[in-house]
């Protein structure tokens, strides 16, 4: 079985790219989807960090910002894998994978930038302008497993299916950025997460000379940077409490909730400003998965 295993993002080369042109790449994925697994245990499939081949400077020297518009599409093939043909799986070739699947992608584009760094759905297909010096782009796939395609029509590297019924995703996305003088993308896009009772996002950090910070509890999940709006759905009733939104995890001031539902959704409502995090805890049954499709503003 091959794994493949991303290299961390700071080994990334910058790519110098000159005013004005693209950098283009394709990559393809195989794997087994997790909706109970959260965004901070995604598996990451690094591509480029950029910044201008020949950069505006202010007066100290410093590298001035550009536009960086990011384009990424895709399409996939979802496979059920009968427990008699349990083992390894064969990788799919991008030509047969962009003409016969569906022309939307399952994996998640990272943007990164200064302090910042976003997560938002492909999809169908996204497009977002950025105004900053140097932007770093990777994918994201929703699974732990993952065996990267680069165009192999292999029969002995893909993913190692157990003696049972098994749904395997076949992706591959094309991503290009250009550098420009203004921007040609739009200030909006949407990712869509996944959240349970049982699970949270939200790390203990241990930080050298002061310790670790609070636990959190179950249900407890960040606001995915840059939100904006929400729309929640479950087939589960989420009952009087809905989801909560709170200032952080320590305090929690309550800032809002969302509990007037319709058939398995909730309005669109404005993310609080100071919100940092959500919780599902007092939602509908145990074992229930919530959606969200957050609105972001980039």
């Amino acid at each position: 079985m091959s794994t493949y295993c991303a290299p961390r993002m700071d080994d990334l080369d910058l790519q110098g790219l000159a005013h004005g042109s693209t950098w283009q790449n394709t990559i393809g994925a195989q794997f087994v989807p997790n909706l109970q697994l959260t965004s901070n245990r995604f598996r990451e499939i690094p591509l480029q960090a950029m910044r201008t081949a020949n950069r505006t400077r202010d007066p100290i020297a410093a590298p001035g910002s550009k536009w960086w518009t990011v384009n990424v599409s895709g399409s996939m093939l979802v496979r059920e894998i009968p427990a008699a043909d349990a083992g390894t799986q064969a990788l799919i070739g991008w030509s047969e994978l962009q003409t016969s699947g569906v022309p939307t992608c399952p994996l998640y584009l990272k943007l990164k930038w200064d302090a910042t760094e976003v997560l938002v759905s492909v999809g169908t297909g996204v497009r977002v302008s950025v105004l900053v010096p140097t932007i770093t782009v990777s994918l994201l796939a929703p699974a732990q497993n993952v065996v990267e395609n680069r165009n192999e029509r292999n029969q002995s590297i893909g993913i190692v299916t157990p003696a049972a019924l098994t749904t395997l995703v076949d992706t591959v996305a094309s991503i290009s950025v250009t550098s420009a003088e203004a921007p040609t993308g739009t200030h909006d896009a949407r990712v869509s997460l996944f959240y349970t009772k049982t699970n949270t996002d939200i790390d203990v950090v241990d930080i050298p000379g002061v310790g670790p910070t609070a636990t959190p509890s179950n249900g407890d999940y960040k606001i995915p940077a840059r939100a904006r709006k929400v729309q929640f759905t479950s087939s589960a009733d989420p009952g009087a409490a809905g989801v909560l939104f709170f200032d952080n995890m320590v305090d929690r001031n309550l800032l809002g909730n969302v509990n007037n539902w319709g058939r398995d959704t909730s309005p669109i409502v404005d993310v609080p400003q100071n919100a940092t995090m959500i919780s599902v805890a007092g939602t509908g049954a145990p074992g229930s998965t919530y959606g969200a499709t957050w609105e972001l503003e980039l």
